[in-house]
């Protein structure tokens, strides 16, 4: 491609080289950063402490909305897949506990009469282990089950809930963000492109690529330092907009899954090193291929990398960092 594109990303000890028409610097003025109210997202009761910077009012804090659905939606935590729900199963264990606990369930008062004979919980459980023992499948069980629809109808809905893609993708994203030591906590939620215009809540946008033009303008980059593409612009921009920068907007370190060049894979790669984020700002590479504007830091330069980003390949989605923004009344 001739674009592409994020081939510097994934290279943590690039050295960067300034061009000769480079602005050296940016010109902060600290009275152009106010503080501002804090958000609270009516949908999951997450608090976002916010800056203002020039006319806008930015989240001084990653994104961490929880899209139903998680990996399979788009919102992904560290070192985490994309579940495949496509063919939800639970093994014969999980079905005999749950087969167990709905014939033993009190609110269905022992189970209706079927033929001429009461059937108990106790009789169909002990029909149901018994099929299991002798090498019955699960389908078998389902069919002979079926001869008692009450019953059949309340564990199959029970079973659809173990079935279910959302909860076995929030299951799975518990699991490894426990193994991960709780990143969504310090870094929020990484993002597919359609994942994080999906996640920003009402009243707030995924910024565009002009939006973080005004951004960087407003702390002082020379307005036509800032248009440059594919290029790492404004010396000290990047220090600003750092966790403890003197912008507020306390950009953290996240890292991203990004196109590993040496590997030719997506990769979870450069926590505490880089930080990734989208913008809505997206278009067709010369290929057809979908690509979005966004922006990027790293450790070993304190300039802010203005590039485009594949979306996806087909493999898997690209994850970034989500920030919101929104016009200051």
């Amino acid at each position: 491609m001739k674009r592409l594109i994020i081939s510097l990303l994934s290279l943590v000890g690039l050295c960067v080289s300034c061009n000769d028409n480079d602005v050296d610097g940016v010109s902060f003025d600290s009275s152009v950063v106010k503080p501002a109210e804090d958000f609270t997202d009516p949908r999951d009761n997450n608090t976002y402490h916010c800056v203002q910077i020039g006319n806008q009012i930015w989240m001084a804090e990653n994104l961490r909305y929880q899209i139903p659905g998680n990996s399979i939606a788009g919102c992904y935590t560290w070192d985490e897949e994309q579940v495949d729900a496509s063919n939800a199963t639970v093994d014969d264990e999980t079905y005999k506990r749950i087969a167990t606990e709905v014939a033993n369930d009190p609110k269905y008062n022992g189970w209706p009469q079927y033929g001429n004979k009461r059937v108990t919980g106790t009789q169909m459980i002990m029909s149901m282990i018994m099929m299991f023992d002798y090498g019955y499948t699960q389908a078998d069980v389902d069919e002979y089950l079926t001869y008692y629809p009450d019953y059949y109808e309340a564990l199959t809905a029970e079973l659809d809930k173990v079935r279910d893609p959302i909860i076995i993708a929030e299951t799975h994203f518990k699991a490894v963000e426990k193994e991960n030591g709780g990143y969504v906590a310090k870094y929020g939620f990484l993002y597919s492109f359609d994942g994080a215009k999906q996640a920003v809540p009402e009243g707030w946008r995924l910024p565009s690529d002009e939006d973080w033009l005004k951004l960087e303008q407003a702390l002082g980059l020379n307005a036509s330092e800032s248009l440059r593409n594919e290029a790492w612009r404004g010396s000290g921009l990047a220090t600003l907009l750092s966790e403890g920068g003197q912008s507020g907007f306390n950009a953290k370190r996240a890292g991203g899954n990004i196109y590993v060049i040496k590997t030719k894979e997506y990769n979870y790669v450069n926590k505490d090193d880089s930080w990734y984020y989208w913008t809505s700002t997206s278009e067709k590479n010369t290929d057809g291929a979908d690509i979005a504007i966004i922006r990027m830091s790293a450790k070993y330069s304190d300039k802010v990398w203005r590039g485009t980003s594949p979306v996806t390949t087909g493999y898997r989605d690209v994850l970034y960092s989500v920030r919101c923004v929104k016009d200051a009344k």
